[in-house]
């Protein structure tokens, strides 16, 4: 039973390993993408994609329904490595991609927003690049001024409670996206949104319509508790 017990833990720590070991740093990513022979993907929506991208990145949105059936024309012999915006959806498709015999699968820690901050090329829709401000500041900006919900997930990298709810905001990001906006920010990456804003905890969701918050909470949330406030303000 003993010896039982520790192969089990021996499993966990070595899937642990694993999983640590795919997420990348900017450097690192830039590094074995630009050392070619690696299929990227870009796991936004199209509407992100088009406004600034990483060179050669093809988009297969992690949220559309067709997205399994995207993905299987993937060589699983090669690498593949992904992004989002910062990092969260990416998680999620790189779940989907092992699940499907992925096995050399490299996900962007903090997505195309360390990308950026760390000065990195992209390649963007010229009257994009005239605007002011990050990806994050323009996607939120443009996000909050529609009258559907828009959710934002204040988080970190580093914040158990935003680890914690992570699943029930993809679900949702995922199951909702027809009706609500659901937008997560890394409070690390995106300093100046979280300022002003006022982010002083996390995780802090805070929704808005037609440029007016109208909610706020502070803490962790589990999914039916999301799910009712969702429901009273779309």
């Amino acid at each position: 039973m003993k010896n039982y017990i520790l192969i089990l833990l021996t499993s966990f720590a070595l899937s642990a390993c694993n999983d640590s070991e795919s997420v990348l740093t900017v450097g690192q990513f830039s590094e074995a993408i630009f050392a070619g022979n690696i299929q990227l993907v870009d796991v936004r929506t199209p509407g992100e994609y088009r406004s600034e991208h990483i060179e050669n990145a093809v988009n297969y949105d992690v949220n559309a329904d067709d997205f399994s059936k995207q993905i299987s024309s993937l060589d699983k012999s090669k690498p593949v490595y992904v992004y989002c915006l910062s990092g969260s959806r990416s998680s999620s498709a790189t779940k989907i991609l092992r699940s499907q015999g992925h096995t050399q699968v490299f996900d962007l820690d903090g997505g195309i927003l360390a990308w950026t901050k760390a000065n990195k090329p992209v390649v963007a829709d010229k009257a994009k690049t005239q605007e002011k401000g990050t990806i994050g500041e323009r996607l939120v900006a443009k996000s909050i001024a529609n009258d559907t919900l828009t959710m934002i997930d204040f988080w970190a990298t580093w914040c158990g409670p935003c680890l914690k709810m992570k699943p029930s905001i993809d679900k949702l990001e995922k199951e909702l996206k027809r009706d609500v906006e659901i937008l997560s920010i890394d409070v690390d990456i995106e300093k100046a949104l979280s300022v002003k804003y006022a982010i002083s905890a996390m995780p802090t969701l805070v929704f808005f319509k037609n440029n007016q918050e109208v909610h706020r909470i502070v803490g962790y949330q589990n999914e039916s508790q999301l799910r009712k406030v969702i429901a009273k303000y779309k």
